[in-house]
């Protein structure tokens, strides 16, 4: 896929918007629709890859090292079929890592690879619906509440590092926003959930919780420890703190 434009979002994160023919006929499982980014060697154009359903990370193991593309999977935040476009939110960390570091270099006409993957959302017809998230799973958040947001009552909790980091999301839904700061990840949020869940537990249908992987975890292991049900919550972590991720 081609990069088209690039327009900020908040104070770190950039949407980046892709064309590509096959978007025309590209048919996401549900809103939290997630790809493996294929972003090629610095001064490498993209490589040729088979078209598998291999696993992308073992298609990948059979290119030569100086070729080798580096992998990492995004939310499809926007599906344009009519334009043959995607947009991509992508938050921006310096050279730090491989998306961040192609990303933050990124030029209109800079080609990349995408992959399909998965979607795990599935929230049901009824029951409350917790959704927790922090700044690396709002691109998620924000396409859940915008084009398949839960059918009954839900509770919303996210955390950012600032006010400035906060997107705008077109949803009537209220968003419970946690600041925190420069401290760990979950810091803020995770106390907030006795507080703001607990009257929620015995409606509770479903759980979806994303982001940094404490703030998954924990919030997991919160729920459970009051009795929910592990079959009713979805978790993933999408990073972990001090570790880059393979």
């Amino acid at each position: 896929m081609t990069l088209v434009t690039r327009t900020p979002v908040s104070r770190n994160t950039e949407r980046f918007t892709f064309t590509a023919p096959e978007f025309a006929n590209f048919e996401p499982l549900a809103a939290d629709e997630f790809f493996a980014l294929v972003i090629p060697r610095p001064g490498r154009d993209l490589p040729s890859l088979p078209s598998t359903d291999a696993d992308i990370r073992t298609t990948i193991q059979s290119l030569p090292d100086d070729v080798r593309p580096d992998v990492r999977w995004y939310t499809v935040r926007a599906h344009r079929p009519a334009q043959q476009q995607i947009d991509v939110d992508i938050v921006l960390h310096g050279d730090s890592g491989p998306a961040s570091r192609w990303a933050t270099h990124a030029r209109p006409g800079d080609r990349v690879g995408f992959r399909e993957s998965s979607a795990p959302y599935l929230a049901p017809e009824q029951g409350h619906v917790l959704l927790v998230a922090d700044e690396t799973a709002l691109p998620a958040l924000a396409a859940i509440l915008e084009t398949q947001a839960p059918a009954g009552p839900t509770t919303v909790l996210a955390e950012v590092p600032g006010p400035a980091d906060i997107p705008a999301i077109a949803t009537d839904a209220t968003i419970h926003w946690f600041h925190r700061g420069d401290t760990d990840p979950g810091s803020a949020l995770l106390p907030a959930l006795p507080e703001l869940v607990t009257p929620h537990l015995d409606s509770l249908g479903y759980a979806w919780l994303c982001g940094e992987r404490a703030i998954a975890t924990e919030a997991r292991r919160w729920l459970v420890a009051q009795g929910v049900d592990p079959e009713l919550i979805m978790f993933s972590g999408y990073w972990r703190l001090g570790h880059a991720r393979p």
